[in-house]
């Protein structure tokens, strides 16, 4: 194998070194650009060609002052990036973006020069693995009734404002929420867990805090982060604690800072969980913390923008590694964007969407989609939905829901389209469901559910059917008080697109991973290293998705570097990722995948 690498500049010459991994490139451009550290190329078995610049220096000589831009940069194709010098040292977007050829763009107090900025590559000899054929299993789609609705066992005990989390051996545990839906509010400590293979529910330990409205989040070692929430006192929590699937017990952690219910919980790229919003004993929060999963505590990061008495968060990882969190005030969504590379929040500008509680859902190709919910106007919910595009941070109108419905659920289903389910229909609840075409803009009305329901939760199973969980029913409209449910219900879409598979190539779970310079398979006489670029392969992704897949090794979170097709192999996709610095050394460390929520089966490979 070789390759080149080359940089130009119509202001200068470049001085390029072709050493393999990272490489430093010196730039000489006259005036402006000065050194380039940290270009890192990304030319791996299969992968499109990726570049980072990092640590991008400018020298600034007609103002005698340095200035340090661009810390951590990506380019478009043909992209420009323009900085100004104001005497600070300030990054640019923390993205991971393909490039070919583009152009930097210095500005000094209205000085300009454009830097030309060239990459080839060059490769020569196989750079993927030859797996054995019967490695490669024809991934399946199961064909079923189209869009139904089927009872399935029912809980031990009837609750809403519950969670439900999809675990890694495909079992959904169900965690607190209220047995009351009137005053005094009855949070509930007992759990459960979902066995879609005999179709029941069986108690589990009970957590160490009743609490509802709290946040339950799967973490990469396959343990569940139960945190916040309220307590039987109307008062927010700040306790939180961990749910461990092979004993069944739930063991508390580091409290949270601040006490907040009814608050966000994502799971970042890089394996911590970003807390924020909600509210608290004084109203609305506008603080936000993080959760390290290696240090069992939550330390603070920079609160939000907007201090205002908000409610109604909600949060999505975003493709590029931020996380949009939604609020509402009356009439009206406020949305901010969490970088975790400098931890602070920036303000989304929205004047089109206006509309309070909705539902909001990442799209595969990236959109976010924000349906239903209360327009404060007394005339109960609305079919309203909008569409926040994250890759130029606008909200835009989008079509109407068939029916209007608000405390409702929205899930992505395997074929990226949506599934709206339930919710409160003008003091009653509704059975309805609807499918949300991404492709075509539209909905689509599919069968009823069992029972009408709001309230309730829906989970994407491994099978890639749908579980609706509890929630509280009224058939008519009436003061207060409605039935709690303890039924559930599976839905069954036309086509079923089970969960990514990773692929083994001995009885003994070793995985057919390799390394990405090499080619060789990793095994425990030529092992993966720390820092180290694998490559492997999966099914069931999304053609011309952008949500990239989640890898954990030895139960921390991976750098992707590439996901997409399978050179060579139609049906199939490569998935390139950088072994974590943290994983731990041995001969079967696990690794699994996760895409739009759904964990794959797990293999193993020798690390050193």
């Amino acid at each position: 194998m070789s390759n080149e690498d080359s940089l130009d500049s119509n202001a200068g010459g470049g001085a390029v070194r072709t050493t393999p991994g990272l490489r430093d490139f010196a730039i000489a451009t006259g005036r402006s650009i000065g050194r380039v550290t940290h270009y890192r190329t990304r030319a791996l078995a299969g992968a499109s060609v990726r570049y980072r610049i990092g640590h991008f220096s400018s020298t600034v000589t007609n103002s005698n002052r340095q200035v340090n831009c661009c810390r951590v940069a990506d380019l478009h194709e043909n992209a420009s990036i323009i900085t100004r010098d104001r005497g600070y040292t300030f990054p640019i977007w923390n993205t991971l973006l393909p490039i070919r050829n583009g152009d930097i763009l210095n500005s000094d107090f209205g000085y300009h020069q454009r830097v030309r900025f060239r990459v080839s590559w060059k490769s020569r000899g196989a750079m993927k693995t030859q797996l054995p054929a019967l490695v490669l299993l024809a991934s399946s789609a199961l064909a079923q009734s189209s869009g139904t609705f089927t009872l399935t066992g029912s809980m031990t005990t009837p609750r809403f404002l519950h969670t439900a989390t999809l675990l890694n051996d495909g079992r959904v545990l169900i965690t607190g929420g209220s047995q009351s839906s009137v005053n005094p509010i009855v949070p509930l400590a007992s759990a459960e867990v979902y066995d879609l293979s005999t179709g029941a529910f069986t108690a589990t330990g009970n957590m160490t805090t009743a609490r509802q409205s709290h946040t339950a989040t799967l973490l990469p070692d396959g343990k569940v982060l139960i945190a916040g929430g309220t307590d039987s006192g109307y008062g927010a929590l700040t306790s939180a604690e961990l749910y461990d699937p092979s004993t069944g017990a739930f063991t508390a952690t580091g409290d949270m800072i601040t006490a907040r219910d009814s608050h966000t919980a994502t799971l970042l790229a890089d394996g911590r969980v970003l807390i924020a919003g909600g509210s608290g004993s004084f109203g609305s929060q506008s603080s936000a913390e993080i959760y390290d999963p290696s240090t069992r505590t939550f330390t603070s990061t920079s609160g939000m923008i907007d201090s205002s008495d908000l409610s109604d968060y909600a949060s999505v990882l975003l493709p590029n590694g931020r996380t949009l969190i939604t609020r509402t005030a009356c009439a009206m969504i406020d949305g901010e964007l969490y970088d975790p590379y400098n931890g602070t929040f920036t303000q989304v500008i929205n004047s089109t969407v206006r509309q309070t509680g909705p539902t909001t859902t990442l799209l595969i190709n990236g959109s976010v989609l924000i349906a239903g919910g209360d327009i404060c106007d007394g005339d109960g919910p609305v079919a309203n939905t909008a569409l926040f595009d994250y890759s130029t941070g606008n909200f835009a109108a989008n079509a109407s829901m068939i029916h209007a419905r608000e405390s409702h659920t929205a899930r992505l289903l395997s074929d990226g389209t949506v599934l709206m389910t339930g919710g409160s229909i003008g003091g009653t609840n509704s059975a309805t469901a609807e499918i949300y075409d991404p492709s075509a803009g539209v909905f689509t009305a599919t069968a009823n559910m069992t029972a009408p329901r709001s309230s309730h939760t829906a989970t994407l199973l491994r099978n890639g059917q749908v579980l609706i969980v509890g929630g509280i029913t009224r058939a008519t409209q009436v003061p207060i008080g409605a039935v709690l449910l303890s039924s559930a219900e599976l839905y069954t879409s036309a086509v079923l697109v089970p969960a990514a598979k990773l692929f083994s190539i001995s009885d003994d779970g070793q995985g057919a991973v390799w390394h990405g310079v090499t080619g060789e398979l990793v095994s425990p006489t030529n092992p993966a290293t720390g820092g180290e670029v694998l490559s492997m392969y999966t099914t069931s992704l999304v053609v011309g998705g952008v949500i990239p897949p989640q890898v954990a090794v030895g139960g921390s979170l991976a750098e992707i570097w590439y996901f997409g097709a399978a050179p060579g192999y139609p049906g199939y996709f490569q998935v390139n990722f950088r072994v974590p610095s943290s994983a731990a050394s041995g001969a079967t460390v696990p690794v699994r995948l996760t895409y739009i929520g759904r964990p794959s089966n797990e293999v193993t490979i020798a690390v050193h």
